[in-house]
């Protein structure tokens, strides 16, 4: 089983609000990657559409990054490296896995 994982806390009300007029529930995850055994996929975009969906009832909408053609710079240290991708993707908090909002690290 995948956590979704992410290290960012902070979120507006207003663009949750934004996201759920738009219907906008699309999420960013990375490739996934192993570390002591669990398997972990991080938020890179899409924190706020994530919480929309769920305020709704919807069901988000994962999309993978890909290494070869993106411009986040997140993604572009992932290379089979997840402490330094997770270094790099660092955004306000410690780790914690996005559906039960408890910390992994």
């Amino acid at each position: 089983m995948t956590q979704i994982i992410s290290s960012q806390r902070y979120l507006e009300d207003e663009i949750i609000k934004e996201k759920i007029e738009s219907e906008d529930f699309e999420v960013l995850v990375s490739p996934k990657f192993d570390i002591d055994g669990e398997t972990y996929q991080v938020i890179i975009d899409g924190h706020h559409s994530y919480h929309a969906a769920i305020k709704t009832g919807n069901t988000p909408i994962y999309t993978v990054a890909s290494c070869q053609d993106s411009d986040n710079v997140a993604i572009l240290e992932y290379d089979n490296d997840p402490e330094r991708f997770l270094e790099t993707a660092y955004i306000d908090s410690d780790y914690y896995d996005i559906e039960t909002d408890i910390d992994i690290w």
